[in-house]
């Protein structure tokens, strides 16, 4: 694999994952956000890892694990720090509220 075929792979995954979420099918959506996450950390991408581990810690709620979610969300949180992007710090604050939410239920 070419390094530019390298450097696509984290959008790649993300994209997958996130059809994966649209399909209910929450456990192969953390999967493949947890290989994005980890590819995109490989190639210091702090952008694409955030978006990753937004992503991965809405599947991790969606599938029924709100401490996970909680933990993925506020690592994307983190780095949202050094790489400030509105709408995704929009998402994670959605979904640090659902994660909240879900543990007052």
């Amino acid at each position: 694999m070419s390094t530019d075929d390298r450097r696509d792979m984290p959008d790649v995954l993300i994209a997958i994952g996130s059809v994966l979420l649209d399909q209910d099918d929450n456990n192969a959506a953390v999967e493949t956000f947890s290989q994005a996450r980890s590819l995109s950390h490989d190639l210091t991408d702090h952008h694409l890892e955030a978006i990753a581990l937004g992503r991965l810690g809405e599947a991790y709620l969606r599938s029924g694990d709100p401490e996970s979610a909680k933990q993925s969300l506020k690592k994307a949180v983190d780095l949202r720090r050094r790489v400030p992007d509105a709408h995704e710090e929009a998402n994670l604050a959605r979904w640090l509220a659902e994660v909240d939410a879900a543990h007052l239920s």
